[in-house]
């Protein structure tokens, strides 16, 4: 009996992450697969999403010991086939307890410890780089105020400065003279990147990995954008480029990539290169978007996870838009939300009018927030 025959039941161990939502989502276009969730946090709005089965409340113990046999009794009793985690968060608490828990074979494929740690911290990974000749923006590493890694006098400006480790955008700056950088140096304890500046444009590659070779994989680059600098692209454009895909092969080889990640770059339009600015090694949030134009990579991952061979899969070079963008988009061409079509296969709003609570519930949660700042101010 194949794996698309077979109920298949998944176990989310990491379910207070954000990206529950478009894992979920993606899963439910499985008809086979059956969700479980186990979250820390019980007020979670997916929670009440249609597509889980169960929702498991288990908090975080002082003794992660005890949180193990919390998981352990949950796999048991609802037979469990693949615990899946869906956050670096998430991976990394697994296999930093790889040795002491009995059910690790029941996860997805991972990436070595030592690997996946080189390869979603920035500094680690741009020293990889250099050694495996990978493309990439001259990087120098700041530590306790101290740059330690080659002469900063060759660095040319402006230049970005982000945390070695850090999500969305979160602590990036951009310095235009040496003087800027050279204050920020002195006010800061914290490990970061500082890497020149490419003139040129963003663009990603998501993939689904084993023993360092690429199953399955998409390209995307933004076609739409919020004001805040540095933040995702609320629409993308997905597209074909060997170039681009040659460099990520290359690097997903040198670090035996097993698992999902998804890698950020940069075209440089000066040298007509792309070049690797950092590694995710999770799920990411166009992963539906992905799932629409034809890879469905969550649904892929547990099938190569239990042993299932896959062939390579063609996706649809079309654009699409996250809720934030249809709506941006709509107050420019009132008349899309009459395409009926568009909004089912490149926008996420039929899944959200399937599954409604959970909408509803972030909206609710959202909007105490915002009331609360400004009666706070």
């Amino acid at each position: 009996m194949g794996l698309k025959s077979k109920n298949i039941s998944v176990l989310i161990s990491d379910g207070e992450h954000p990206l529950l939502t478009q894992v979920v989502y993606c899963l439910s276009k499985s008809s086979n697969i059956r969700v479980y969730v186990v979250s820390k946090n019980d007020k979670v709005p997916m929670k009440h999403s249609r597509y889980i089965h169960k929702f498991f409340h288990v908090p975080e113990f002082e003794n992660s010991e005890k949180w193990f046999n919390h998981l352990d009794g949950i796999i048991e009793k609802n037979d469990i086939d693949i615990v899946m985690p869906i956050s670096e968060d998430g991976i990394l608490f697994l296999l930093d307890h790889k040795n002491s828990w009995d059910n690790f074979n029941k996860t997805t494929i991972l990436t070595s410890s030592e690997y996946y740690k080189k390869g979603i911290n920035k500094a680690e990974l741009a020293q990889h780089m250099k050694t495996f000749d990978i493309p990439c923006p001259s990087t120098y590493i700041l530590k306790n105020g101290t740059i330690v890694d080659g002469d900063v006098k060759s660095l040319s400006f402006p230049c970005i400065v982000k945390p070695a480790s850090g999500i969305s955008g979160e602590g990036i700056h951009i310095f235009k003279e040496p003087s800027e950088l050279k204050d920020f140096v002195l006010t800061t304890s914290k490990t970061y990147v500082i890497q020149e500046f490419i003139n040129g444009y963003d663009i990603d590659c998501s993939v689904l990995c084993k023993d360092g070779q690429i199953i399955a994989n998409t390209i995307q680059k933004g076609s739409e954008y919020e004001n805040r600098r540095f933040a995702p692209p609320i629409g993308i454009g997905f597209l074909y480029n060997e170039d681009l895909l040659d460099v990520v092969k290359k690097l997903m080889r040198s670090l035996q990539w097993s698992g999902l990640a998804h890698i950020d770059l940069r075209f440089d339009s000066d040298t007509n290169t792309f070049k690797v600015i950092e590694i995710n090694g999770r799920f990411w949030g166009s992963v539906d978007a992905s799932m629409l134009v034809g890879v469905n990579f969550a649904d892929l991952y547990i099938r190569v996870s239990l042993g299932e061979s896959v062939e390579q899969i063609n996706y649809k070079t079309k654009t699409y838009l996250s809720l934030k963008g249809l709506v941006k988009h709509i107050k420019r061409a009132p008349l899309k939300v009459f395409n009926f079509s568009f909004l089912k296969n490149q926008t996420p709003l039929f899944f959200s009018i399937k599954d409604p609570l959970p909408v509803i519930l972030r909206f609710i949660n959202r909007t105490r927030v915002i009331l609360a700042q400004r009666f706070s101010s």
